[in-house]
């Protein structure tokens, strides 16, 4: 894990933007809002695996949950199909 998480934030680092990365153990709902509230984020970013309806309701859906509870503004992000 530690190293797909170092690779992504190589690939951000080299447009110039500034990468903190952090690994957690836990819900990973409440995980992403606990660090959102940590540095007093303005926005966060998601991405979305695009699960059906069933799967979506059988395991709850990440991105729903943070848009529902975050103290702001979450853009959530989804793969381009491959036509």
């Amino acid at each position: 894990m530690q190293k797909q998480v170092e690779a992504a934030a190589e690939e951000l680092r080299s447009s110039d933007l500034t990468v903190t990365t952090v690994i957690t153990a836990g819900d990973p709902k409440q995980e992403l809002l606990d660090e959102a509230d940590g540095w007093g984020a303005d926005s966060l970013f998601i991405g979305a695996r695009g699960h059906n309806r069933l799967v979506r309701f059988m395991l709850g859906s990440v991105a729903t949950a943070v848009v529902a509870r975050a103290h702001c503004s979450v853009e959530v992000v989804r793969m381009k199909k491959s036509v």
